[in-house]
């Protein structure tokens, strides 16, 4: 009998042990936290994409001063930086940052939700294949850090995502 209490304490303390050196990565008992860059450019991080990522063929661009006319249902208001490649009016690809206002990235999220619902419909009347790509959730990704916002609808989008982040976390 004391033979197995023995055990049994033993076991508890290794598995307590074990908790504690598995605990990740802890600080002072907080865990470590990505800090987010609050100074970076929509354009810069643009340009950090198109070193890392596959967008070699995406020609055309857009920013702050003219985004309101691909982004129809984007109150302008909760933009603070925006910037945009794409290839080109007949393909859905495009890759778009928006750097919000304080606590209004979920806005612009919706924006780009809508984005994606509305070229879904689009090219479902005029091109299958396009129609087809977006119907597929895995060919585009949404992400907010911060106040920063992605849409990347890409053949790249890991790379994108990454270069992404890269450009704004510490």
């Amino acid at each position: 009998m004391r033979k197995n209490r023995f055990f049994a304490i033993i076991a508890v303390l290794v598995l307590t042990l074990s908790l504690f050196a598995c605990s990740g990565d802890k600080k002072d008992g907080k865990e470590k936290e990505t800090k987010i860059k609050t100074d970076v450019s929509a354009a810069s991080i643009i340009d950090n994409i198109k070193s890392n990522a596959k967008v070699s063929d995406f020609k055309e661009k857009f920013d702050a001063g003219n985004i309101e006319y691909v982004y129809l249902n984007l109150d302008m208001s909760v933009v603070e930086d925006a910037a945009g490649i794409y290839i080109n009016d007949q393909k859905v690809d495009e890759v778009t940052v928006i750097k919000a206002s304080s606590g209004k990235a979920s806005e612009v999220k919706k924006a780009f939700e809508q984005r994606v619902a509305d070229q879904t419909e689009v090219s479902k009347q005029y091109d299958q294949a396009q129609y087809e790509r977006l119907s597929n959730k895995n060919n585009y990704v949404i992400k907010v850090l911060g106040d920063y916002v992605i849409l990347s609808i890409s053949d790249d989008n890991n790379n994108v995502i990454k270069a992404f982040e890269n450009s704004i976390t510490e």
